[in-house]
């Protein structure tokens, strides 16, 4: 597994979602009701190990080459690559799921076999040209049924997708992952003429 520059001598990555939720309550009743927005997506903060000049180089190099944000890369939760499950195929998804929904029907995986664990990751879309693929937290164990179909909880599709054919995989797609921009990153220079080098990126739906 190639693993990219983002995620090389890291010490440490942390994830996380940012959901904007309007709230409204009226003024007669008193009654509250939320409802989220379609800029759901996923932010990844990065620590880098210190490096010197050299060893800082290419990273520094990748980091201006994002023009501030203008640019796209590529990140995958390095922590939740395989699930626990250990399976590492891909199930066709039966219609194409929209906004806000929180159980993806699927087909033609193996039968009978358990997917994924609950808190595990998978992977929804296709690899059209641009490839587009959305990293989503399963919130249940889940398992395949005797004839391969398979109803995925996840914890909400962040925008509605494409209608081309797409997938759902359980592994980390090797060379693809969530599209991001960089939003952030500092560099410190430390005695030694070595670097302690960060970033914060967020997902680019």
């Amino acid at each position: 597994m190639t693993v990219p520059i983002w995620l090389q001598n890291t010490v440490a990555v942390e994830w996380f979602r940012t959901r904007t939720v309007q709230t409204n309550q009226s003024p007669f009743s008193g009654d509250v009701w939320q409802s989220a927005n379609l800029d759901t997506r996923w932010v990844a903060r990065i620590s880098y190990a210190e490096m010197t000049r050299d060893e800082a180089g290419p990273l520094l190099a990748a980091i201006a080459a994002q023009r501030d944000g203008l640019g796209t890369f590529y990140l995958f939760d390095p922590d939740f690559a395989v699930p626990r499950s250990g399976f590492t195929g891909f199930g066709n998804i039966q219609a194409s799921p929209a906004f806000g929904d929180v159980t993806v029907l699927c087909n033609n995986f193996p039968p009978s076999t358990l997917l994924a664990k609950a808190g595990d990751k998978c992977w929804i879309g296709y690899g059209g040209s641009p490839p587009i693929w959305r990293m989503m937290e399963v919130t249940s164990d889940i398992g395949s049924g005797p004839l391969g179909s398979a109803a995925i909880p996840i914890d909400e599709l962040p925008m509605p997708l494409p209608t081309a054919p797409m997938s759902v995989g359980f592994h980390w797609l090797g060379g693809q992952g969530v599209p991001m921009r960089l939003i952030r990153h500092s560099r410190q220079s430390l005695p030694g003429g070595r670097f302690s080098i960060s970033i914060e990126a967020e997902e680019r739906l």
